[in-house]
């Protein structure tokens, strides 16, 4: 019987086959390096917004913000308990079963994480209220179109293009031209030899004065001596009496402060139109107050900014009479009977004299003092919630040249009219000028609301973040490199690291 010869191997032969091994384990093991890199940065983005889809569910109900808090016990923020829930996360997604690195070696991506650290952040009310902005305007985006926008835009330049008329100055200018006159018709008659004017002449004008029965120069000064509220206001005891504490808002006290930057390329009055929108639609004023509310008027707080509900409706109306004095005197500059009225006024208040300039700064004084009689009416009307244009026709003007002092009456309004414009889009109006610091008074208002629900009494916005920079750092065992190696590398751990950013402005608000 044939003996079986044994088969052999050369040295040579078994080296070249370890040395293929070696290269094809090498290559997998870098193949699974990336693959690994590529699981850490999705772990990494999934622990992240894990962290900000627990975002502050009162605040989004009511104001439609989403915000995470990082608030700690004695009302300063802390990043370390956002890391701590971060570095859970990211353990659970890495390895679910728990467990040692050397304990599951042979899993091709389960890995433990080394760190994960809080790099940069933004808070709500960092850049003296831009960030709000940013965020109200992500939201807005969803709700208001780009072409509707720039309706409101044109509607609200145009009142902001209305040149403000100081009725102040043009009366006291006018007032100034009649004593002037009065004292050039007195030096002309004493200069006189003949006596001065005729018998005619004085028979003319003494008529023509008793025409004048109501000066409206004297009647508009005495209504502007008057309280503002107690003429547009019915009821002035029916008026809300809160008040909040000036101190403690958002734009009087030492605020935290983010360490990370957020760019924006919305325009600037796209922007302006969205948060403006906003105000309109979240925030109540004087005609649908929020009596649950630390203030009731809170649109009237946005713009003005006082501490009591009285204070900020009268700022408001205060510069609602502003509107429509110079929208007033427009029309009136643009109606020649109008015009005639006035001039036959100013020509028998400035007495004798037959200087032309002096009667024409009467002339406008007087214009100026109707226009504010008929912005007198027209509040009362808004605040009834009747609608006034913002320039008003022939047919919408109410008061009359000789009965401005009737305009103290309360029972007496400004006819509506069918194409004006609320009390609440004259807000808007008004809203749409301000600034920053609008902004910052409506996280006031938000602030307040917070901190009356169960649980929130220590709320702060500037404990809220709007945007995290994170990064981390991970740890894996080696799977191919050990199996054939014509080198002991010993226990071989490879690490991968990277770093990720997320927003609520970038997610749509």
């Amino acid at each position: 019987m044939k003996k079986k010869e044994k088969g052999t191997l050369s040295i040579f032969s078994a080296l070249s086959i370890m040395l293929v091994a070696s290269v094809l384990f090498t290559l997998l093991e870098a193949a699974r390096v990336r693959l690994i890199e590529t699981m850490a940065e999705v772990v990494m983005t999934s622990a992240v917004e894990s962290v900000f889809a627990a975002y502050d569910s009162a605040l989004w109900e009511q104001y439609h913000l989403l915000l995470r808090s990082a608030s700690v016990a004695d009302g300063s923020i802390s990043m370390g308990d956002l890391e701590t829930e971060l570095q859970e996360l990211s353990d659970i997604a890495m390895n679910p079963e728990g467990g040692s690195l050397s304990s599951y070696n042979n899993d091709l991506l389960r890995g433990e994480t080394l760190s994960m650290m809080v790099t940069g952040y933004t808070l709500i009310t960092d850049d003296g209220g831009e960030v709000f902005e940013e965020a109200v305007a992500a939201y807005m985006k969803q709700n208001l179109g780009y072409e509707t926008a720039m309706t409101l835009k044109e509607k609200y330049e145009k009142a902001e293009n209305l040149e403000e008329t100081d009725v102040d100055d043009a009366i006291s200018d006018a007032q100034d031209g009649i004593a002037e006159a009065k004292a050039e018709a007195a030096e002309n008659e004493s200069g006189e030899s003949g006596g001065g004017q005729s018998e005619g002449e004085e028979s003319e004008a003494e008529e023509a004065e008793t025409e004048v029965t109501d000066n409206p120069l004297t009647a508009i000064t005495k209504i502007r001596r008057m309280g503002i509220l107690a003429l547009v206001v019915d009821d002035t005891s029916e008026l809300s009496a809160q008040s909040i504490e000036l101190s403690d808002t958002i734009g009087r006290r030492t605020l935290n402060e983010g360490n990370m930057s957020n760019t924006s390329d919305t325009e600037d009055w796209y922007k302006k139109v969205l948060v403006t929108q906003y105000y309109a639609k979240y925030y109540a004023n004087y005609l649908s107050p929020n009596t649950d509310g630390a203030l009731q008027y809170e649109q009237e707080y946005l713009i003005c900014g006082k501490s009591s509900d009285t204070e900020n409706l009268k700022g408001c109306i205060n510069r609602i009479i502003l509107i429509r004095e110079a929208a007033n005197l427009v029309y009136l500059l643009q109606d020649a009977a109008k015009q005639e009225e006035a001039l036959a006024v100013a020509t028998v208040l400035a007495g004798a004299t037959a200087n032309p300039i002096i009667i024409e700064v009467v002339k406008y004084g007087i214009l100026a003092a109707w226009a504010y009689a008929e912005s007198i009416l027209d509040v009362r009307a808004l605040l009834q919630g009747d609608k006034i244009a913002l320039i008003k026709t022939s047919e919408q003007w109410t008061s009359d040249i000789s009965g401005l002092s009737e305009c103290a009456s309360g029972n007496f309004k400004a006819s509506e009219c069918s194409n004006g414009l609320t009390y609440s889009e004259y807000l808007n109006l008004l809203l749409y000028t301000l600034g920053d610091a609008a902004a910052l008074r409506a996280m006031d208002i938000q602030e307040q609301y917070l901190k009356q629900q169960d649980g929130y009494e220590n709320f702060q916005m500037d404990q809220m973040i709007v945007a995290l920079a994170v990064t981390a750092e991970y740890e894996f065992s080696d799977n191919y490199l050990s199996l054939v190696s014509l080198v002991n590398f010993g226990d071989v751990n490879f690490t991968a690291s990277g770093s990720v950013t997320y927003s609520y402005l970038q997610a749509g608000g």
